[in-house]
C-alpha cells in the first residue's frame, strides 16, 4: 500500500491520526491526575524522584568533615548519592568546625541536632520522618 498517491495521505489514515492524538493527550492526563491523587494519599510521588532528595532540601543539614581530599572523604559517607541536598564543610581549612564545636568527623548538624558518627539513609529517613 502507498502511503502517498499523488502527493496525499489517504483519508483513513489522517482520521486514525486524529484520532490517535486525543488519545495520547487524555492517557497523559489520566496519569497525572492519577500519581497526583496517589501522591495525596500516600505521601509517595510517582512524578519526583527519589523523596530523600526532596526531603534533604526541606531540611537544615550540614555535614563536617576533615579532610586534604573532600572528594575521597564523600566517597566514604553512606549518603554520597544524597550531598547536593546537604551544606558541606572542610574542617581541613574552615575554622567554623570550632566554633560548632566540632571535633570528630564525619559529624552531621541536622536542624541543629548535632551527630558525630556517619548516618545511613535509614537513620535520617526516620529522624526526619520522610517517607
Amino acid at each position: 500500500m502507498y502511503l502517498y498517491k499523488m502527493g496525499q495521505i489517504p483519508k483513513h489514515l489522517v482520521k486514525r491520526i486524529f484520532l490517535t492524538i486525543p488519545v495520547i493527550v487524555l492517557l497523559i492526563l489520566l496519569f497525572l491526575l492519577i500519581s497526583s491523587v496517589i501522591t495525596k494519599y500516600t505521601g509517595f510521588s510517582v512524578l519526583e524522584g527519589d523523596g530523600l532528595d526532596k526531603c534533604l532540601k526541606d531540611n537544615d543539614i550540614t555535614l563536617y568533615i576533615n579532610s586534604a581530599d573532600s572528594s575521597e572523604a564523600l566517597k566514604n559517607i553512606q549518603l554520597n548519592n544524597y550531598l547536593d541536598n546537604v551544606k558541606i564543610i572542610n574542617c581541613f581549612d574552615n575554622n567554623q568546625c570550632d566554633e560548632n564545636g566540632i571535633d570528630n568527623f564525619p559529624a552531621w548538624i541536622i536542624n541543629g541536632d548535632k551527630f558525630v558518627k556517619d548516618i545511613s539513609i535509614a537513620e535520617i529517613l526516620e529522624f526526619l520522618k520522610c517517607k
